[in-house]
């Protein structure tokens, strides 16, 4: 049972001592697993606890805050819940279960306020800082121009739409959200990685169809049904919510890898540049 007082304090984030405390209950049980150099905790709503490398020396442990409130006994469990063990991952989920379920109340209500200040009145989405360097920025933008130009239009996929890069998107791979006619795409930092461009090319598909959908949907809205799964397969995606286990088990690989360098464009993208160079 968690504790009524927040661990967080008055600021809404772990003090150092706090943070001390979590990585040295981390450290005595990480096994072959690299130390972190920093720690990163958000309200998740999906993903518990993962391990990144923001940049070339450092190693961020990132955690849902729901993590931080169960305590000490599940700090002890990263761990081995990162390493696989089964039992480890059970008992971790079971003490994190009503802080997981209360961060997904609070998200919905954020994107309800987030969507409507008043009666049939809607406010633009804000602007946040993309945290991709330039040429990760520039292949998103034109892997999204392929889309635009070759597999659907410009009504469809606006040409007005931001475009973000997110070094905390840790928890899912990417988005698209909206308000009124402001509408937003993010994908993970974690994804601009060589070898994971197949990965990164069916999540930008994966989040292009929503918007599609969102924009030509009677209802303004869009999901996982009929309509998403239609666009999904204009846009060459596969048609499931969901990343595959494998996909998830590469994807951790070059986290602890930190491998950097040029990304290579899909092999239908590289001949649609090779067009426009000619």
């Amino acid at each position: 049972m968690r504790s009524s007082t927040s661990p967080f304090g008055g600021s809404g984030r772990p003090g150092p001592a706090l943070r001390r405390q979590i990585l040295a209950a981390f450290a005595s049980a990480r096994g072959r697993l690299p130390e972190p150099t920093e720690l990163h905790v958000r309200p998740n709503v999906s993903r518990l606890v993962s391990l990144t490398r923001p940049a070339p020396g450092r190693v961020r442990l990132n955690l849902s805050t729901a993590v931080v409130e169960a305590g000490p006994e599940a700090w002890a469990l990263l761990g081995p819940a990162l390493l696989g063990d089964r039992p480890s991952v059970d008992r971790l989920q079971r003490l994190c279960l009503d802080g997981m379920r209360a961060n997904r109340r609070k998200r919905m209500v954020q994107q309800r306020s987030a969507l409507r200040t008043g009666p049939g009145q809607s406010r633009p989405l804000p602007r946040t800082p993309c945290e991709g360097e330039g040429e990760e920025r520039r292949y998103l933008l034109t892997l999204l121009e392929y889309l635009r130009e070759v597999r659907a239009s410009a009504e469809v996929v606006p040409r007005d739409v931001q475009v973000r890069i997110s070094a905390r998107m840790t928890s899912r791979l990417g988005s698209c959200r909206w308000s009124g006619t402001s509408r937003r795409i993010t994908i993970s930092r974690r994804l601009f990685r060589p070898g994971l461009e197949d990965i990164l090319w069916e999540t930008v598909k994966h989040e292009v169809a929503h918007l599609a959908d969102q924009v030509t949907s009677r209802n303004g809205r869009t999901s996982h049904g009929r309509g998403w799964k239609a666009w999904a397969r204009r846009m060459g995606a596969r048609p499931v919510r969901l990343c595959g286990p494998e996909d998830s088990r590469r994807i951790d690989e070059a986290d602890r890898k930190g491998r950097s360098g040029p990304l290579r464009y899909p092999p239908e993208v590289e001949r649609w540049l090779e067009g426009h160079r000619g």
